[in-house]
């Protein structure tokens, strides 16, 4: 009778250990099918926020690169990755701001989780292959490749004087005068953000200026910031404080910008002129049409709505009293006098008397640095009134005038190196 207990009770403890170690073992399968689940949606995530990304999306052309419509107003796509897949899923509801829905499926088999043991060992199971599946949705919305005032892919140092940032709204009275840029407080933002989408110590150095707006770096980054300068809202800059106001410096920037890609445009030979205009000789004299120019140089005056390549083999480079001049919009024209530029040469300088753009709107000029286009510089007493997106290219910012108007519109570009006097106003609209 005693060996019988100790065998019925050592056989009793053996099986629940057993059973034990087989829900633990089908409980640590489930959790590993459903982390692999969680990794499978968001690949559908990622692959989605691809194809929104993409150039077919940018034309409206949703049912590309392998999407469907099903007809419920959706697009879809099923993709499998390894042993598991993922179906994910696009709506688009009013105000264009795509809603993503990606759901992973990784296979789990009860009886493979649960390992027969004994004489079931050896034997092939019958049952099905089953699947967990984890679902993610996502929110989305169009950000504009010049929503922030000044960005960088890598450094950005501010080693100038009396640098400075802020910003105002040229669509709204109440933050403009006419329009335009209005020093006085009362008419002034400060949404003068500096980024960075750089990970290391001192990519992003302030030095002493003053930065009416948040600053940003890639995660773990660390900002250099000089003894006189200061970071954060009017109330903090104008009121003489030092260091980053709490809540303006954040490092979460993990950023893509595009390359620029030529459009698919037929470019004619711009004409010489070399016109005389209020005492100003102009080379150019571009009206509304897509020109190319292989020396862009000496001055350029644009009266209509005019773009330009200059391809990779010419050059860009504005010295002494060159400008380029947008004139005044003709209040009984319906066209916008505007100038867009695609710079190819490896090096461009905008020196002289820079870019006069009196249109007083940003967008009046655009600079788009091809991939080729590798330096930019503004010099001497020059100004802009306009964007500058130039992904590849290290952006030095020297000199610069007496005025407060040195540069407005925004930039992107790789890196940023200030060293004059310059006071950068970010227009809102």
């Amino acid at each position: 009778m005693t060996s019988l207990f100790t065998g019925l009770t050592i056989g009793v403890t053996l099986a629940s250990y057993l059973i034990m170690v087989q829900q633990q073992n089908t409980s640590v399968f489930r959790s590993q099918t459903w982390n692999s689940g969680i990794a499978l949606s968001e690949a559908g995530v990622e692959d989605a926020l691809a194809h929104l990304n993409s150039d077919e999306v940018k034309t409206l052309q949703f049912a590309a690169n392998g999407w469907i419509n099903p007809g419920d107003g959706t697009y879809r796509i099923t993709r499998t990755l390894r042993d598991g897949y993922y179906t994910v899923k696009i709506e688009l509801p009013t105000g264009y701001s795509p809603l993503i829905t990606s759901e992973g499926f990784s296979p789990f088999t009860y009886a493979s989780a649960a390992t027969p043991m004994f004489a079931a060992v050896g034997v092939n199971s019958t049952t099905a292959q089953k699947y967990q599946s984890r679902k993610v949705q996502v929110n989305t919305k169009i950000d504009s490749l010049l929503k922030i005032p000044m960005a960088a892919k890598t450094t950005i140092d501010f080693r100038g004087f009396n640098v400075g940032t802020d910003s105002f709204d040229s669509g709204d009275p109440l933050y403009n005068t006419g329009g335009l840029y209005d020093p006085n407080p009362t008419k002034t933002k400060a949404n003068g953000d500096i980024v960075t989408n750089s990970t290391l110590t001192n990519s992003l150095s302030i030095g002493n200026a003053k930065i009416k707006g948040t600053i940003r770096t890639g995660p773990y980054g660390v900002p250099k910031i000089g003894s006189g300068g200061s970071v954060g809202d009017a109330a903090w800059v104008n009121g003489g404080n030092t260091g980053i106001k709490t809540g303006h410096f954040y490092d979460d920037m993990n950023v893509t910008w595009p390359d620029v890609k030529l459009p698919n445009l037929t470019f004619f030979p711009a004409p010489i002129v070399n016109t005389n205009i209020n005492g100003v000789i102009y080379k150019y004299y571009l009206t509304t049409g897509n020109w190319q120019i292989d020396d862009f140089n000496v001055g350029v005056y644009v009266a209509g709505d005019a773009t330009v390549y200059v391809p990779p083999t010419g050059r860009i480079n504005f010295t002494g009293q060159d400008q380029i001049y947008i004139a005044p919009n003709n209040p009984y024209s319906p066209t916008v006098n505007s100038l867009t530029l695609y710079a190819g040469p490896a090096t461009a300088r905008l020196g002289g008397n820079g870019v006069i753009n009196t249109t007083g709107n940003a967008l009046g000029f655009s600079y788009y640095g091809l991939p080729s286009n590798t330096d930019l510089s503004l010099g001497g007493n020059a100004s802009i009134v306009g964007v500058v997106y130039a992904p590849n290219a290290d952006y030095t910012l020297g000199g610069g005038g007496a005025n407060t108007s040195d540069f407005i519109g925004a930039s992107v570009t790789k890196t940023v190196k200030m060293n004059g006097h310059f006071n950068f106003h970010y227009d809102e609209n």
